[in-house]
């Protein structure tokens, strides 16, 4: 298919919806982008949710392990809630997006936390038996103490091993150190093995005691805190990793949607120049012939034809083109059939001056007679034949010139009516737009 065969009309209407085409394409485009830009924002923010709330449930946990408040275990149950909620949005948002990556990181990231939420229904059994070793860790060194008040002298040594002991249970309680824990276990075990008052031998013992079943539960525990702790840690770690992906991604996808927006705008202001120049040119090209020709048929040159180039375009111009050239024929014919309408008035002309010049001779013709009448009337007898003769051939004569006369009126009639139709074309013509 080739514009040269439509009209101006069509190939504007052509040009115009390809460059409607192009829009439509292009806003599809950006529509498309927008929704994926839009699923971006949302897992990015879900993403960074997730992570504050992990955060708030590291220090929770720190805190309910350190100190047993219910208050703390409900907050860090709450907390895995909320994260809970926004990686499940997250994941939803990721498989909208139909980014493979994204999703498997998500689901990688969605099983640690299951075994997160594992650890923590062992977490509150563990800590409720912890708590159990600790209200006997108290007892005894409460019993002990109260005892110790009792005792009028006391051994200086005793008394700082006693305190010693208190410190390093103190210190495990402070940073779970094990070590500590055991030696403070280990040195209330020889003091109550030293001890010779029963009393505090016997409580010695206990406190030994409760601090060796703290000590052998804590070592379980501890590695579930540290478990608990790291995959806290890691899980808050993925989520910035695939918050930092996604950035990542939406800063990709908003370069790549300005290109696109710089690219099409360049070729579509490039298209649109190109095109304005080329359907301009032949608009342009098209009124400039016709002003051409209309400018000489102004000045009455009908002597030449349309150009051929006019007459085959196959648009609106080459339409006028054929109107203008079938003018020109019907002007040719006119100033055609006036020619010979002036041949024919100069023929009866020519024979209307021989009619006159017969008209003259035989006038004076008629005064010589006269004369001779006049002279000799005698003789006006002997010539009244020769008269009557005459005004036959006199007679004859002046019929003959009335006819003539008469078919020379007809062909000025003629002449005039072809003048002032060409008149009338002329001034048609020249009124014509340029």
């Amino acid at each position: 298919m080739n514009l040269r065969n439509f009209s101006t009309r069509a190939r504007l209407n052509a040009l115009f919806g390809g460059g409607i085409t192009l829009a439509i394409l292009f806003g599809s485009y950006a529509l498309r982008t927008s929704i994926r830009y839009d699923h971006l924002i949302k897992l990015i923010d879900h993403s960074h949710c997730a992570s504050y709330n992990l955060s708030e449930t590291k220090y929770y946990v720190r805190n309910y392990l350190r100190f047993h408040e219910e208050s703390d275990f409900e907050n860090f149950s709450e907390c895995l809630t909320w994260t809970q909620i926004h990686l499940d949005s997250a994941y939803l948002e990721a498989t909208q997006l139909g980014d493979a990556q994204v999703v498997q990181e998500l689901e990688a990231v969605n099983k640690n936390f299951s075994l997160l939420i594992e650890i923590k229904e062992a977490l509150k059994s563990e800590v409720d038996t912890e708590r159990v070793h600790l209200r006997n860790i108290a007892e005894a060194f409460s019993m002990l103490l109260d005892e110790m008040k009792h005792v009028d002298v006391m051994n200086a040594s005793y008394a700082s091993d006693i305190a010693h002991a208190r410190g390093l249970f103190q210190l495990y309680r402070g940073d779970d150190n094990l070590s500590a824990l055991h030696e403070a276990a280990t040195l209330l075990e020889r003091l109550s093995m030293e001890e010779k008052r029963t009393e505090l031998s016997s409580l010695l013992k206990r406190a030994s005691d409760a601090e060796f079943g703290l000590f052998q539960s804590a070592s379980d525990f501890t590695a579930q805190k540290e478990k608990l702790t790291n995959s806290i840690t890691e899980l808050a770690l993925q989520f910035d990793d695939v918050a930092f992906f996604v950035t990542q991604t939406s800063k990709n996808t908003s370069k790549k949607v300005f290109i696109a927006t710089l690219i099409f705008l360049i070729i579509f202001a490039t298209t649109c120049i190109l095109l304005s120049q080329v359907a301009g040119r032949r608009i342009a090209t098209g009124i400039k012939l016709c002003m051409e020709h209309l400018k000489h048929f102004a000045e009455g040159k009908f002597d030449e034809s349309v150009s051929k180039n006019f007459l085959d375009r196959n648009d609106e111009f080459g339409l006028v083109a054929e109107s203008m050239e079938q003018m020109v024929q019907h002007v040719r014919g006119v100033v055609r059939d006036v020619k010979i309408g002036a041949n024919n008035v100069a023929t009866a002309s020519t024979q209307l001056n021989d009619v006159s010049q017969r008209i003259s001779q035989a006038s004076n013709t008629q005064a010589a007679g006269a004369e001779e009448v006049s002279s000799a009337v005698d003789e006006m007898t002997a010539n009244i034949d020769q008269n009557a003769e005459h005004a036959l051939q006199t007679k004859s004569i002046a019929t003959a010139m009335e006819s003539k006369l008469t078919e020379v009126n007809q062909w000025s009639q003629k002449s005039y009516a072809s003048v002032e139709q060409i008149t009338d074309r002329k001034s048609g013509s020249a009124g014509m737009p340029r």
